[in-house]
């Protein structure tokens, strides 16, 4: 009864007037369905968190790596491993982005605190993640053209 209950509030999730404790809502019905073993609900629930989250944040929102990475480990449990490498590249692509924004910043106050050479560092380790992120970006697109090959 209780995972009727939870589908139904799932089902009649519309995507209007969400916000991010929508989205955390749908998360934790995710994360539920999940230990329950449901692993489709939770799919479907991360999804439409995933969904709200990529509609109203930008695209290196951490909770948004977070949904992803979730409908990744249950696309690998189902044994849908193409699925799972989708999904576990966008949690990446994420990560890749976010570690790329704290390098600028890290480089931009060593900078303003006249240690030029510990900014250098900084900034060559974000130009090498800025690379790894626009190779998994192409990656993404790639694999999303297979899929509606």
């Amino acid at each position: 009864m209780g995972n009727q209950t939870s589908y139904v509030q799932l089902d009649d999730h519309n995507g209007e007037n969400t916000n991010r404790a929508d989205a955390r809502k749908l998360h934790a019905l995710g994360l539920k369905f999940r230990k329950e073993k449901d692993l489709k609900n939770a799919i479907s629930a991360f999804s439409k968190a995933a969904k709200i989250r990529e509609e109203h944040w930008i695209d290196h929102d951490e909770e948004l790596g977070d949904s992803y990475t979730k409908i990744a480990r249950c696309y690998f449990e189902l044994r849908d491993f193409k699925q799972a490498l989708i999904y576990y590249k966008k949690a990446l692509n994420i990560i890749y982005r976010t570690l790329y924004l704290l390098n600028i910043d890290l480089s931009k106050v060593y900078y303003d605190l006249s240690q030029y050479s510990e900014g250098l560092i900084y900034l060559k380790r974000a130009s090498e993640l800025r690379e790894n992120y626009l190779v998994l970006d192409k990656a993404l697109i790639a694999d999303e053209l297979l899929t509606y090959a």
